[in-house]
């Protein structure tokens, strides 16, 4: 029973589910007050989450600033955090990477030029 509710809490949790259950209450009610209120923060809250401009800006404040390799202190250890592996194709010999190769190729490097000793 607590599996189902949470699952259902989760659900409501949702910013997709509460910005849609604003616009079909603002809709329905929509000749009272708080139901013109309901029905424009739906869309103006549809309209900001959705705006690829501000997403990207909000992605862009969490992502670290670049660094050249040279500005990188030597480490003991790099740990690369993959998944970019395709393992299902015929040819056992070998690796095929997807989107993300540059993670295991920039590890490489650095294990190259000396700043990591171990990976």
């Amino acid at each position: 029973m607590f599996f189902y509710l949470s699952q259902f809490l989760s659900f409501l949790a949702m910013p997709l589910t509460i910005i849609s259950l604003l616009i079909v209450v603002g809709a329905i009610y929509f000749r009272r007050k708080w139901g013109k209120r309901s029905l424009w923060a739906g869309i103006l809250l549809l309209w900001f989450f959705s705006n690829q401009f501000i997403a990207n800006q909000a992605m862009l404040a969490w992502e670290p600033e670049f660094k050249e390799f040279d500005e990188v202190k030597p480490h003991e250890y790099g740990i690369v955090l993959t998944g970019v592996t395709n393992l299902s194709k015929t040819a056992y010999d070998r690796t095929f990477f997807n989107k993300g190769a540059d993670r295991i190729t920039h590890a490489l490097q650095l294990y190259r030029m000396g700043k990591i000793k171990k990976s």
